[in-house]
């Protein structure tokens, strides 16, 4: 998990990034590069959007090695002894 966190991480330095980009943009007084960059803006939220959705998801599912119970857990190596 700690990679799906660095993950989106990445994507929101990704977002505030180009951000940063679409304000020099508007300080110049840039018409096509300014909506080139808005557009890449749109385009990157929703790609951090989607990230945290599915890190939420994928935190909410039960992970298959957790075992629920008090028993021992018995693998396919145990099996074998």
């Amino acid at each position: 998990m700690e990679t799906a966190h660095k993950w989106g991480d990445k994507k929101a330095e990704a977002v505030k990034a180009q951000q940063d980009k679409v304000a020099e943009s508007e300080s110049k007084g840039h018409g096509k590069r300014l909506a080139q960059r808005k557009r890449h803006v749109v385009t990157l939220k929703q790609e951090l959007k989607d990230a945290k959705a599915q890190m939420r998801d994928a935190l909410s599912k039960p992970q298959p090695w957790v075992q629920l119970g008090s028993g021992p857990i018995v693998t396919s190596a145990s099996r074998r002894s």
